[in-house]
């Protein structure tokens, strides 16, 4: 009966434990909700300020300008090769298992 009633007691905790600990979640993600909101709106009325002074300058140039990749070019006589070679190491296959 003893080790019952450690389980129930046990059970009983955990269960506290996690309601613990989904109440500190829901409150940490309302101050993540607020701070992000306060954020925003500082963002947005300093930028206000800038275009109402005049001071909203655009640069010329992204800092980053993304590169796009080219593929080198191969030439066609590759292929070609390849396409001989395959035949080939198909015959030596056969070979072998005879």
């Amino acid at each position: 009966m003893r080790s019952i009633s450690d389980l129930s007691s046990q059970i009983t905790t955990l269960g506290t434990q996690q309601q613990q600990m989904q109440d500190t979640i829901a409150h940490n993600t309302q101050l993540a909700q607020q701070s992000w909101g306060l954020t925003s709106a500082m963002h947005y009325d300093v930028s206000n300020i800038f275009l109402h002074m005049g001071l909203d300058h655009q640069p010329s140039q992204p800092y980053y300008q993304p590169q796009q990749y080219q593929q080198p070019e191969q030439e066609d006589n590759d292929d070609e090769e390849e396409e001989e070679e395959d035949p080939d190491e198909e015959d030596q296959d056969s070979d072998e298992e005879d």
